[in-house]
């Protein structure tokens, strides 16, 4: 596993900069999608002299990639009308609208999510059907999981249950052994669902996000780091 010490940080230029030192060969740089905080990864014995010339060779990159993001930062107001693109386990797929006299429903047919629904159907309507398949689409997904990793970690959940959450992807009831879901999590990538199921499940045996909790983690899922990285990256705000 990869070493690092703790972060430090330096300004340049009126930029604040994290610098983590890892035992790694190559240096990247990395600017946090939701809160604009840029990260400087470098090898452990790295001097400060090569870290100042990395940043400045890279300063219209950072500039440029601050303000994308900053442009994403404005919420964009969904429509649900044909064409507008709707994320489904980490992929996109633009709303197919049909009209039906006789039923709601929708369905993910190739490429493309299909909404039937009634002719006089309002914005908040389509909204509802599309959250509802959601909710039908990641139940059985989390139930298939919580089946495999119970014997793996000798735990048991005694519910699970999945709600529309802003600021957590989950948490753990542990006197009850009830853990509950984001139900935006259906919208990530499999695995990043996965992970969080597991993470959950670990506070039955582990309350704190201590060392002998990430071990737990790691002992049943040797890339959780991976997309514990690609869910602190997302703003839940993007996705309700």
């Amino acid at each position: 596993m990869t070493r690092s010490i703790s972060p430090s940080t330096m300004m340049i230029s009126g930029l604040s900069f994290n610098i983590i030192r890892k035992s790694i060969k190559h240096s990247y740089l990395k600017v946090h999608t939701s809160s604009s905080d840029i990260f400087v990864s470098v090898p452990l014995k790295m001097p400060l002299s090569d870290i100042i010339q990395l940043v400045k060779k890279n300063w219209i990159w950072i500039e440029k990639k601050k303000k994308e993001i900053e442009v994403q930062k404005k919420p964009i107001k969904k429509t649900y009308l044909n064409g507008e693109q709707h994320p489904y386990q980490g992929q996109l797929y633009p709303l197919c609208i049909l009209t039906s006299r006789w039923h709601t429903s929708v369905t993910l047919s190739f490429d493309t999510i299909v909404l039937s629904l009634k002719e006089n159907a309002s914005t908040e309507d389509r909204q509802a059907l599309l959250t509802s398949w959601y909710r039908e689409m990641i139940i059985p997904i989390v139930a298939d999981h919580i089946k495999k990793y119970e014997p793996l970690l000798q735990v048991s959940v005694n519910e699970f249950r999945i709600k529309s959450m802003k600021t957590r992807w989950g948490t753990c009831n542990i006197s009850d052994k009830r853990i509950w879901l984001n139900l935006h999590l259906i919208k990530m990538h499999p695995r990043c669902l996965e992970y969080v199921v597991v993470h959950e499940m670990v506070h039955l045996l582990e309350r704190y996000h201590n060392k002998k909790f990430y071990c737990l983690v790691e002992k049943v899922m040797p890339d959780w780091e991976v997309y514990k990285e690609q869910l602190n990256h997302i703003d839940l705000n993007y996705l309700i």
